[in-house]
């Protein structure tokens, strides 16, 4: 309270040095203001140009943890500046910016009401492209710009680099306003002790306010023996003298000796083809728009000769269908699921096709009901089983809306014949962070979401008949197994609860706090809690890391009783229809269980639903939705089709004209409530 009255008195001060100053005096706000900035550090390359909000009209100078307020070398491009009052001298050091107050700077007869802010405990990461500006990386995410790297830890720099490029990165995320990026340096390089490398990531965590999901995620991998855990550190990042926010440096999931650590592909297949160069070799296979569609279909790059062998490394990745298109290599299973390749990302047709028929193999004994396969393999064959054991927790533990589907890394050693799951990727949409649009509250932790996770064909304007049918994720059907499931429940007492007591929750409170000047920054930049006020975006990331924290100690409790001996499974199978059904609750032996109502849609749109069933050919125990059934063991119900009468044909049409009533009303009034 005591620090909000301070802030108030201070505006209130500034206002009256604004009046109290000569004659006509105004508040500038248009585009094409002068220039402030601050240089913290020795070096010039530490530059802070002042930063006016679009949300407020206010000016900010953001600066790095290290900064001395007592001593910055400032810069305007007017010919007279005055903080305050106080004069400023161009290009000389200065105490102006010293108290904890609102400012108020006038240039050439102009005045501005400027925050100065201090980040703290996290070093500080500046990069100057060579243009100067960003608008060419913004404008195409494939675009890369020769750039300049600077680090600075507590006023120290650190590192001083040449980037071969910054890009954008990111599908969902790169829509935003707060953007990731990759970059890759000249030379292999330590940053802050994580390993040497060309090529690293800036995620900017924007849809993630506590700023420490993925931390967790790559935290907790690491822990439980999850290979190839990523490492990371949060840093305040300059670009081109501009404040862009608190982001997450990290590795980049690629192959290499302190990442992925397998065999690399891509260097094997230039050096078996010395003179020629790989990347302009013919693009061959099933290509084109919507060729993620279409099922069993491979895609390769025509090299004339493949290494002695080929059995690995590949470092491959599950994607959805939409995201295939761009990818240079890959395959597409008979049930559809797209598997894109990171490296080899040139790979010829030997590899793909090696590699895809091994993941078939592994497809049709997972999607078996007995497990195994025509050729009489069982899935467990196929896949380094605790791997995937260790990552099915970690989605459904975090409740990633992508788990198993998209983001999803899976490994292959050379010589040696099982997948491995691994690295963990993208945590944005997970721990608690709401996602609309899902079939269930993903921020409500006393739910199942992997375990019933569906992938669904999405295309608009097709006729039903030609979608591919749901089906499982991988994560999904593999808990269909029993075995698989007593193996998670190995998993979850031995590796995953050790690591989630207090001792954790204490760390990542910890992390929270070094992070609260930086998220208070990074908070007012973009906006983020709707408010200029200092404390209320201290308390607005506060609250968003509790979400987090709180989301993450409740969903280790279901879980304890989700993979007990308590657990039962009752699964809703389409039966050949389409769509997604997921089943929320915790089921427990011998406890009644109601029913749910059937969201499949069926193949043909001349059939409807009329049951539930034990058995799929209809022969078994039949339930309509709202009854109560009692779990003894795990129960399968199969959805039941019967040809629709006219009555019901009428009466579902007459529901999807009212349906398509609600939803125009619905966005009209959507448009109503924007003016």
């Amino acid at each position: 309270m005591r620090k909000r009255t301070k802030r108030v008195l201070s505006l209130v001060l500034a206002l009256i040095i604004c009046l109290s100053g000569a004659g006509v005096m105004t508040v500038f706000a248009a585009s094409g203001n002068p220039e402030l900035w601050v240089i913290p550090f020795e070096d010039e390359a530490s530059r802070v140009n002042w930063y006016r909000s679009s949300f407020n009209g206010r000016y900010y100078i953001f600066l790095p943890d290290g900064a001395d307020r007592t001593a910055l070398k400032v810069g305007f491009s007017g010919s007279k500046a005055t903080v305050n009052d106080k004069a400023l001298v161009n290009g000389a050091v200065t105490d102006a910016f010293s108290e904890e107050t609102v400012y108020v700077v006038k240039i050439d007869g102009k005045m501005y009401f400027l925050d100065v802010l201090s980040s703290d405990a996290i070093p500080a990461v500046y990069i100057e492209t060579e243009s100067g500006s960003m608008d060419a990386v913004h404008a195409d995410k494939s675009h890369k710009e020769k750039a300049t790297f600077a680090a600075y830890e507590n006023g120290e720099k650190t590192y001083d680099a040449q980037l071969e490029y910054i890009k954008g990165r990111g599908n969902s995320t790169w829509g935003l306003s707060k953007k990731p990026y990759n970059i890759k340096f000249e030379k292999k390089t330590d940053l802050f002790g994580m390993g040497k490398a060309k090529k690293w990531s800036l995620l900017a965590s924007a849809l993630d306010l506590s700023f420490i999901r993925n931390m967790i995620a790559f935290g907790l991998s690491d822990s439980v023996g999850l290979y190839y855990a990523s490492k990371a550190t949060h840093v305040d990042l300059y670009v081109n003298g501009e404040y862009y926010g608190n982001y997450l440096l990290c590795e980049s999931v690629e192959v290499g000796s302190t990442r992925v650590d397998i065999d690399d592909l891509d260097d094997a297949n230039e050096e078996a083809n010395a003179d020629i160069d790989v990347e302009a070799c013919e693009l061959a296979g099933t290509r084109g728009k919507n060729s993620g569609f279409v099922t069993g279909s491979r895609k390769w790059v025509n090299i004339p000769n493949d290494p002695e062998n080929i059995t690995g490394g590949y470092l491959m990745e599950l994607e959805f269908y939409t995201r295939y298109d761009d990818e240079i290599s890959g395959f597409t299973t008979t049930r559809g699921q797209c598997v894109n390749f990171k490296s080899p990302e040139y790979a010829t047709k030997a590899q793909v096709d090696y590699v895809a028929d091994l993941y078939q193999a592994f497809e049709d004994a997972l999607y078996s009901e007995t497990g195994y396969n025509s050729q009489g393999k069982h899935y467990s064959e196929y896949i380094d089983t605790e791997s995937f054991a260790k990552m099915y927790i970690m989605q459904e533990l975090s409740m990633n809306i992508d788990g198993g589907k998209s983001s999803f890394f899976i490994t292959k050693k050379a010589d040696e014949d099982k997948l491995i799951a691994s690295p963990v990727w993208d945590f944005d949409f997970a721990f608690g962070r709401v996602y609309k649009g899902l079939r269930v509250d993903n921020t409500n932790p006393w739910l199942w979401y992997t375990r019933d996770d569906y992938l669904t064909d999405d295309r608009k304007n097709i006729d039903e008949s030609d979608r591919i049918p749901a089906r499982a994720t991988i994560l999904s059907q593999l808990y269909s197994h029993s075995d698989f499931r007593a193996l998670l429940q190995q998993e979850w007492n031995e590796s995953y609860l050790p690591e989630l007591g207090e001792e954790r929750i204490s760390s990542l409170r910890a992390l929270a706090a070094t992070l609260e000047s930086s998220a208070v920054m990074d908070a007012l930049r973009w906006n983020r809690y709707s408010t200029a006020a200092h404390e209320e975006n201290l308390d607005g990331y506060r609250a968003s890391v509790n979400t987090v924290i709180s989301f993450l100690e409740n969903r280790t409790q279901f879980l304890t009783k989700g993979l007990s001996d308590q657990a039962v499974r009752l699964y809703y199978d389409a039966n050949g229809a389409y769509g997604i059904m997921f089943h929320e609750a915790l089921t427990l032996n011998g406890e009644k269980t109601v029913v749910k109502e059937c969201t499949f849609t069926s193949a043909d749109r001349n059939y409807g639903f009329r049951s539930w069933n034990t058995a799929a050919d209809g022969s078994g125990e039949t339930y309509q939705p709202g009854d109560e059934i009692v779990t003894d063991g795990d129960i399968v119900l199969y959805a039941q089709w019967g040809k629709l009468t006219v009555l019901e044909k009428i009466k579902l049409f007459i529901s999807s004209i009212i349906e398509y009533i609600r939803t125009i009303i619905s966005k009209l009034f959507s448009v109503v409530s924007i003016f």
